[in-house]
């Protein structure tokens, strides 16, 4: 709401005037609101935070679309392309038979995307994506990073809003969000 955009804005500017912190990051999805585009998140926070700072905004999803590639990207691609092919030639080798040449991949781990999780490329089968996806959203049903938006919140407050919310229930969520870990 433009609510949070005001209070987000008085704490970036506490935080640069009186911290020493120099900079502040917003992260929006595209398609969190048609009316609070990035456009005008950028407008608000410039007027608001006048003359202690001034807002950029940067849209990376053009990078994404297949715009120019990083020495990064290049590397990763090759890598990915290698476990890839090793990862096709096994499971060749032990889906099809020695007296005839066809091979049979009907079993669900034969069908896979290349994923990474907790660091590790794995295999992971289309079957079991399946289940943890919701497709309605294109997002995962299980969002771990979603129990740390508490502790996020309470990060990002100044000295004394920390001093006042410490003993919330918010700070004792996200205390416990940190156990399941």
């Amino acid at each position: 709401t433009i609510r949070d955009l005001q209070n987000l804005s008085k704490r970036l500017k506490d935080k640069l005037e009186f911290s020493g912190v120099n900079y502040g990051l917003i992260l929006r999805n595209e398609n969190a609101n048609d009316n609070l585009t990035t456009d005008f998140m950028r407008r608000l926070l410039n007027e608001e935070g006048h003359p202690t700072f001034k807002s950029r905004s940067a849209i990376l999803g053009y990078t994404q679309e297949g715009c120019l590639t990083s020495p990064h990207d290049r590397c990763s691609g090759i890598k990915n392309g290698c476990r890839s092919t090793a990862w096709i030639i096994l499971t060749m080798k032990t889906c099809g038979t020695k007296q005839n040449v066809k091979v049979f991949a009907d079993r669900p781990e034969t069908i896979t995307v290349t994923t990474t999780k907790r660091g590790r490329v794995e295999f992971t089968p289309v079957e079991q994506l399946a289940k943890e996806t919701d497709f309605v959203n294109c997002v995962p049903i299980n969002q771990w990073w979603m129990k740390l938006r508490s502790l996020l919140n309470i990060l990002s407050w100044s000295t004394d809003e920390l001093s006042e919310h410490a003993r919330s229930v918010k700070f004792d969520n996200a205390m416990s969000s940190l156990d399941s870990f």
